[in-house]
């Protein structure tokens, strides 16, 4: 992610305030306030300066559209000269809306686009982020497109684990459901009893808590999800002892935001069940978007306004460091200090936290107590930039009939 300098920077001199002000949003990724402002997710390239203009695309990269995103961003000089940071933003999203389509050899070419430009196209820290996925990239650059064909609605039983079977040619694999994993995953030791073939690649994964995890690469030609059926889905291999979490438990992987954003709608019941609808139906709301592979979703809680991830991989819902800097004064005076492990893939670390007795989280027009809050002092991983205020886990969403997530329409639904 660009520093905010740099972005805002960007911005042509002379431009009015409110282009500054909308670079300054997307910098905080609130893409919900950038909708409004632009009155809706654009249908195609908006008449303006060159950052309203780029601002659209990355609206619509948000809100998954993005065919829309790349012709959006791939003409940008249309609009005037393009200044670089602006320029190389631009190209990681192509790449990203190319990731998102599973087509790896023209996300490839936008990786290497940005890698060959000049250094200004570049925030620090972003040029290691791109070769690296570029060399995921290239092992992946003959593989065909994921697809999948959903022949019948299925609901598959989530056990207490929260996993569902996955069938690979004739074998079984009980993966657990995280639309917070920007790849699905495999252990190691999983990934060679279904007989995949590894691809040594020794990715560097930047995992949840800041601890450096390398991951190669595999490929299954078919997988089977209920009645969804896949061709060539792309997983992570880990090795065994990195897939964790803070209380010792092991897993053998994840089926992650790739495998779910493909079905259209997932819908999660209160008995432990994980349906796949055979046709997903339109949805109104709008109240999430995709920042690359990652869902976030709006909400409110102190009185402010929240982007938030919405991750299903998680157990239970917390606060990072952005929201505790907002309501510093009121939470040092409610909240508890403690010290909590935190982790996943990756590993575990411990963290200074403040704990809520409750909090009310409003989400989806809903109103949510979420006991034991945990709001974070610091961020997950030393001298990273945070940007979001929280993320939701299970725990917020347990008291519901249901909870949808659809890809299509960017809703989250609770029923």
């Amino acid at each position: 992610m660009f520093a905010a300098a740099a972005l805002l920077g960007a911005a042509s001199a002379g431009q009015p305030a409110d282009v500054a002000e909308l670079l300054e949003l997307y910098q905080r990724r609130d893409y919900f306030e950038l909708r409004e402002r632009l009155g809706g997710v654009p249908e195609g390239p908006p008449a303006g300066p060159v950052e309203l203009r780029f601002v659209a695309g990355a609206v619509q990269h948000a809100f998954n559209r993005p065919l829309a995103s790349n012709r959006t961003l791939g003409g940008l000089h249309e609009a005037g000269e393009v200044p670089p940071a602006l320029a190389g933003e631009a190209l990681r999203l192509r790449m990203a809306n190319h990731l998102r389509r599973h087509e790896y050899a023209f996300a490839l070419a936008a990786a290497r686009e940005l890698l060959a430009a000049p250094a200004s196209y570049r925030a620090p820290g972003v040029e290691g982020e791109v070769r690296n996925t570029a060399r995921l990239l290239a092992a992946l650059a003959e593989v065909p497109p994921q697809t999948v064909a959903v022949d019948k609605t299925t609901r598959l039983s989530l056990r207490l684990d929260g996993r569902v079977p996955l069938d690979v040619g004739d074998r079984t694999v009980r993966l657990r459901v995280d639309t917070g994993a920007n790849f699905s995953v495999l252990a190691r030791s999983e990934a060679e009893r279904l007989e995949l073939e590894i691809r040594p690649l020794g990715l560097r994964v930047s995992t949840s808590i800041g601890v450096p995890a390398e991951a190669d690469v595999a490929v299954a030609a078919r997988a089977r999800l209920g009645g969804a059926d896949y061709r060539h889905v792309v997983f992570l291999v880990f090795p065994d002892e990195l897939l964790k979490f803070p209380d010792g438990r092991r897993i053998p992987g994840l089926v992650g935001f790739p495998m779910l954003e493909a079905l259209g709608e997932v819908r999660f019941w209160s008995d432990n069940t994980m349906e796949i609808p055979a046709r997903p139906p339109r949805r109104k709301g709008f109240n999430l978007a995709f920042d690359d592979q990652e869902p976030l979703v709006r909400a409110q809680a102190l009185g402010g306004d929240l982007v938030c991830r919405l991750d299903t991989g998680s157990n239970r819902t917390f606060f990072y460091s952005p929201f505790y800097r907002r309501f510093e004064d009121r939470i040092d005076t409610i909240g508890d200090p403690q010290r909590v492990k935190v982790g996943g893939v990756g590993g575990v670390r411990e963290i200074r936290v403040y704990r809520l007795p409750f909090l009310t989280l409003s989400l989806a027009r809903a109103d949510i107590r979420i006991t034991r809050a945990d709001v974070y002092t610091q961020a997950l991983v030393d001298g990273a930039a945070e940007y979001l205020d929280c993320n939701v886990g299970r725990d917020a969403l347990r008291g519901f009939r249901f909870y949808g997530i659809n890809f299509r329409s960017t809703t989250l639904v609770l029923g």
